[in-house]
């Protein structure tokens, strides 16, 4: 296998610059193939989704929200559930409104970009717009809203429990003093993510309701 820096190296187009008074002949090399072009690094987890939602043949159009793929497929009981929650990459699986729902995250973008790309999908697609005229049931928008907010913000949600139970631990078996400077620097770290915690909320819920 030729490393991709090599491979862009092989593929450049080059260019002959003589110099008249030291008699050396050097080679420029322009054009060289990006790494966008040649190699997009969400490739693979969009070839993994697209042939675990059945196929192309299985969709009928695709689209994106703020951190999740919208699929409406024709059969979802060819989807591979089991398989794609368990892909690195893929946060969840939803299924509401008539849509089948591939949970990624912020960099959603990508992964549908690479999507349309890799499997011809560009028919298929549908502009991710406000104004689709598709009415949700309450319970469904409410999820959605839900998910859009929560899902970025679950890793550091994770770090600051784990930093308390850490913390707690060592106080409780003696091994750290509550009262010390170390614990409370920590665990007031640790609060410290809670103060961004309401406008965070505020700048998704309005991503998630366009207001």
């Amino acid at each position: 296998m030729i490393p991709l820096d090599c491979y862009c190296l092989l593929q450049a187009k080059p260019t002959l610059l003589r110099t008249e008074t030291e008699g050396f002949a050097f080679f420029l090399f322009g054009d060289f193939p990006t790494r966008r072009n040649s190699m997009n690094k969400y490739d693979g987890l969009a070839r993994i989704i697209l042939q675990n939602v059945g196929g192309k043949s299985n969709i009928v159009s695709v689209t994106h929200c703020i951190t999740r793929l919208r699929f409406k497929l024709r059969d979802e009981n060819l989807a591979k559930t089991d398989i794609l929650k368990r892909t690195d990459g893929v946060v969840n699986i939803l299924k509401a409104g008539g849509m089948y729902q591939v949970v990624i995250g912020q960099q959603v973008p990508d992964v549908y970009d690479a999507l349309i790309e890799v499997g011809h999908l560009e028919n298929l697609a549908e502009v991710p717009a406000s104004g689709s005229g598709e009415k949700k049931s309450v319970v469904a928008a409410f999820i959605g809203i839900i998910t859009a907010v929560f899902v970025p913000m679950l890793g550091l949600l994770c770090a600051t429990g784990v930093i308390k139970g850490i913390l707690m631990c060592l106080s409780y078996f003696h091994l750290m003093d509550a009262a010390g400077g170390t614990y409370n620097i920590l665990y007031n770290g640790a609060d410290a993510f809670f103060l961004f915690l309401p406008g965070h909320y505020r700048i998704y819920v309005g991503k998630e309701i366009r207001a």
